[in-house]
């Protein structure tokens, strides 16, 4: 979940699985600098909208906003707890019912779920994630000194010096994270050490993990000696390169696919440690499998330009900047969102939309697969935005 930020701006919120076109956008009411929600429950003006997310499955829209010294949360409209010197990191649950946030009142921090404080205050506290089944929330927290990782309220790991990218396996039964003390830095899962120890002051860097759909293996890529290759459950899976990207698992967790990165050839995608064709790349992104494990979708630099990569042709025209596709569920349809010069401009399989944004974030699919949704930034105001397929 990425985040559109702009400090002046409004938004209306209607009903998150009402369909409309581009040309209407999801907006009924607007006031420029303030924000009036019409919900009977919630009658209440802000003075900006800070930040906008739409949840995973595209069901729900959660708004930060400030007012005055304080800033509070909104999901659909609605207040989730109360008003904090500041909020950060607001994560959505799978479902799009719940939503989870760290909280600062003075100088201590908590995290929120909902109205309800889970655990107890800390010196910090960041990185909220939803188990899939969203019945787990877990975050990084710190107090007297170590940083640690808290499960539903109760601390689970050792204490050490730092504490990043917690991920719940698919069926939401594992946890795993990056745990660093001094400079060395492992990866654990369920509070066992996998693998080796990177040390930074050797330059070795390890990256955040990324589990099988089965939830029986987890992945990440790692550097050592100036070389970068992907581990798999603690050990190398691959012969190294100059630099790799984030792996990605097929659908039924068969293969692994992964940007990767030679000095004599540039960028190019490899699947299951062999490269696929011939075609290389200035830059790649992450690759992307369709629905059904077919196709693998890759947005990529030719000389200055981004172009976006579906199988083996190009998906539309050549642009400044191009996001992450996305597939349809049933990965016959391809979207992605495009920058050209100062404007955004969202592309539904090889065609532009009419429609500029100032800013295009958050694509996903609605909750039953038909739409579109995603936040567009337009004219000082954030919109959340649902097309359809």
């Amino acid at each position: 979940m990425t985040e559109a930020h702009d400090k002046r701006i409004g938004l209306a919120f209607m009903h998150p699985l009402q369909p409309r076109s581009l040309a209407g956008v999801l907006l009924s009411a607007i006031l420029p600098l303030a924000l009036v929600f019409l919900s009977p429950a919630c009658r209440h003006k802000v003075e900006t909208v800070d930040r906008v997310f739409v949840s995973k499955n595209g069901a729900a829209t959660v708004a930060v906003v400030k007012s005055a010294d304080t800033e509070s949360v909104l999901l659909n409209g609605e207040p989730v707890g109360g008003s904090y010197d500041e909020v950060s990191a607001p994560a959505i649950s799978p479902q799009g019912d719940s939503v989870a946030y760290a909280a600062r009142k003075g100088t201590q921090w908590t995290v929120v779920h909902d109205r309800a404080q889970v655990g107890q205050s800390y010196a910090s506290a960041t990185q909220p994630v939803f188990s899939p089944d969203g019945r787990s929330l877990a975050f990084v927290a710190t107090a007297e000194g170590k940083t640690f990782l808290v499960k539903n309220g109760v601390q689970i790991s050792q204490g050490c010096d730092q504490v990043r990218d917690p991920v719940f396996s698919p069926d939401s039964q594992s946890l795993a994270y990056i745990a660093s003390s001094g400079a060395k830095s492992v990866l654990m899962r369920d509070g066992v050490r996998l693998g080796d120890e990177y040390d930074q002051y050797k330059d070795e860097k390890i990256g955040k993990p990324v589990f099988s759909p089965d939830g029986r293996s987890v992945v990440h890529i790692a550097s050592t000696e100036e070389r970068w290759y992907i581990v798999k459950n603690g050990a190398r899976f691959n012969e190294d390169y100059d630099q790799v990207g984030e792996p990605a698992f097929s659908p039924d967790g068969q293969s692994i696919a992964f940007p990767a990165f030679m000095e004599d050839k540039g960028w190019f995608l490899v699947l299951n440690n062999e490269p696929v064709g011939k075609a290389t790349y200035q830059y790649m992104q992450r690759a992307i499998f369709s629905p059904d494990g077919h196709t693998i979708a890759f947005s990529a630099m030719i000389g200055i330009k981004y172009v976006v990569i579906r199988g083996d042709a190009q998906v539309g025209s050549q642009y400044d900047w191009a996001g992450d596709p996305v597939f349809s569920p049933d990965g016959r349809s391809i979207a992605f969102a495009v920058k050209n010069g100062n404007r955004w401009f969202l592309i539904k399989n090889g065609v532009q939309s009419e429609q500029a944004y100032d800013r295009i974030s958050n694509i996903e699919n609605s909750r039953n697969g038909s739409s579109l949704v995603f936040v567009g930034i337009l004219g000082g105001t954030s919109q959340r935005v649902e097309i359809p397929w």
